[in-house]
């Protein structure tokens, strides 16, 4: 009897605790869809303002309001160049919180790996012009189609080249594409500063930062890495890093291609699906 009393009771204060844990884990979704919220609210108030600076100083370094010397150009040039990574940031922002809401919308196509590799060569190759560093692109020539977001995989590679451009002084970056099995394997090789081995683990985690001696020295807000995992997934994809320190870094993704012909074909004529990577919004 008295062993019988004492599991009631003890049912009674385990059913009491499962109670308070459900409470104060609804209460911390609450707080982290508030603080989403918050975090999204705030990133589109500083969007648009910040759009109209970068429209203006765009205006006055092409003398649309009257001449400017090469000073004041340069000058002009530098605002735009800091506006536009404070943009990007915000952008990440942005894209970041509507995972972390499930809001995240793909606006797929049916689409050639070529083009993609060739906006994202566009946009590095002057990012390199003046660094000691040899950019390389080796793409196979027959890859079939992938049916992605364009704008959100282009994202994928400046987040992974971003960062091997941020932590590579010299030496090589290397862009690969091709096709294993029935996926495209994507890699980004570079002869950086590379990560060490227990750090590995962790380099797609939320806000991390690895070492605050090195990556406060190069910037960024700890979340490029962790995007490009999430959008990869999304695509049904894998990503992965293999690295050394002081041996420079190779980053890996995968993408699932469309081997069938007639399927790239019907995916190709859903007009519905057709949405260019470099129009603007997501």
């Amino acid at each position: 009897l008295a062993t019988e009393k004492e599991l009631l009771r003890q049912s009674r204060e385990l059913k009491k605790l499962n109670q308070e844990l459900r409470a104060k884990n609804e209460k911390l979704e609450e707080i982290n869809r508030l603080k989403s919220q918050f975090v999204s609210n705030v990133s589109h108030e500083l969007r648009t303002p910040l759009n109209g600076v970068l429209g203006y100083a765009e205006l006055l370094r092409d003398g649309i309001y009257g001449p400017v010397n090469e000073e004041q150009r340069k000058a002009l040039q530098n605002i735009l160049t800091s506006g536009n990574h404070l943009l990007d940031l915000i952008n990440e922002i942005l894209d970041f919180s509507k995972l972390q809401n499930g809001n995240m919308k793909l606006y797929r196509e049916a689409c050639y790996v070529h083009n993609i590799i060739e906006a994202v060569r566009a946009t590095v190759e002057p990012m390199v012009r003046n660094m000691p560093l040899e950019l390389s692109f080796h793409i196979d020539s027959d890859l079939p189609p992938i049916y992605v977001d364009s704008r959100k995989l282009y994202q994928v590679f400046m987040n992974i080249v971003g960062n091997a451009v941020k932590f590579t002084h010299e030496g090589e970056i290397e862009v690969r594409a091709e096709l294993r099995n029935s996926e495209v394997l994507f890699s980004v090789r570079d002869t950086g500063i590379g990560i060490a081995s227990d750090n590995i683990p962790l380099i797609f985690e939320e806000f991390r930062q690895l070492d605050g001696s090195i990556t406060r020295k190069y910037g960024g807000a700890g979340i490029g890495l962790s995007l490009a995992k999430r959008l990869v997934e999304l695509h049904e994809g894998r990503i992965w890093v293999e690295s050394e320190l002081g041996r420079g870094s190779t980053f890996y993704f995968t993408i699932p291609a469309i081997l069938d012909k007639k399927q790239a074909a019907d995916l190709m004529d859903d007009k519905k699906a057709r949405h260019h990577f470099l129009s603007t919004g997501s």
